[in-house]
């Protein structure tokens, strides 16, 4: 039975700070029959509809794809092609996208000459006839069982935000485990949630706990809380950094949950924060937030131990 510190509330559900996981959560967790019919059948019109995944919505959004793209490719997505390399043997370019969403970030992947497939529940994505790219319109274990020869078959695997909205994490590393040859690499991406610099902007924003997303966010880790699952799960981290912290425009008086005018405007500054900045100088100042658990994103790059 999940058991802790209870640090939200809703009519159906609290999120815990659970003793038994080591991270928050929902509880109870919902059923895998409610996940699933969210994800295949709501998940993606509740972004097209604004209501949730800002990030993701801009991606899909006609007007604002260009500039998005534009700034991920020259920041984000080089800098994770980047730390593959960096960690990679030379040649390693077998690559698997779990819950790739838009499918920008595989296209930009096999663009630059690697080898890729994405995985993506959800019916409503656009990205396999729009984007050109290979997708399996599958969940991560029905992929397995239905493609054997996948296994131990990729030199880097990517999982980003997909580890808040699974019902067993656990369950989800051990699939990562099973894709991943014994030098590969995985890149693990959540929300830094119930962090010290989003508490500390809680508390003077007059819309509390913004970052809670129910049902589709279950899980809600921290830095440290996401560092010590996964080492609890065997793997090693080569490398751990972040994204920019939107939470400080909220403390310096900028308050742009719920208003997507403010919004806006902070998200073009915090584009205009990266790339002003030298790849080398980002990733720098980005490893450093991570050390002080600063930063929306918590970003791990692991692999296996002991194979």
């Amino acid at each position: 039975m999940h058991m802790g510190e209870i640090l939200f509330t809703t009519e159906k559900y609290q999120i815990i700070n659970c003793n038994i996981c080591g991270f928050n959560h929902l509880n109870p967790i919902p059923s895998k029959k409610e996940i699933d019919e969210f994800y295949q059948k709501k998940y993606f019109l509740e972004i097209k509809n604004g209501r949730t995944a800002a990030s993701m919505q801009r991606l899909i959004d006609q007007k604002k794809v260009d500039e998005e793209l534009a700034w991920l490719k020259s920041t984000l997505y080089c800098d994770i092609k980047s730390l593959f390399c960096r960690y990679l043997p030379e040649g390693s370019r077998n690559f698997c996208e779990i819950g790739c969403g838009s499918g920008h970030f595989l296209r930009y992947m096999i663009e630059n000459g690697w080898i890729g497939i994405g995985i993506e529940p959800s019916e409503n994505t656009f990205c396999q006839t729009k984007l050109d790219i290979k997708i399996f319109n599958n969940t991560l274990e029905s992929f397995l069982t239905e493609n054997p020869d996948a296994k131990n078959s990729f030199d880097a695997v990517a999982v980003a935000n997909v580890l808040e909205h699974v019902i067993d994490p656990t369950e989800m590393l051990n699939g990562i485990k099973s894709l991943l040859n014994p030098n590969g690499i995985a890149y693990i991406r959540v929300p830094n949630d119930f962090s010290m610099l989003q508490l500390s902007a809680n508390e003077s924003s007059p819309i509390k706990n913004w970052w809670v997303a129910i049902p589709d966010h279950i899980n809600y880790f921290t830095m440290e809380s996401l560092e010590k699952f996964l080492i609890r799960n065997d793997f090693e981290i080569l490398h751990k950094t972040t994204d920019f912290p939107m939470e400080l425009f909220l403390l310096m008086g900028d308050n742009y949950v719920g208003n997507a005018e403010v919004g806006g405007i902070c998200h073009k500054k915090r584009i205009q924060f990266d790339r002003s900045l030298s790849a080398d100088s980002r990733m720098a100042i980005y490893s450093k937030f991570a050390l002080q658990g600063i930063g929306r994103s918590c970003i791990f790059f692991v692999k296996q131990k002991n194979v």
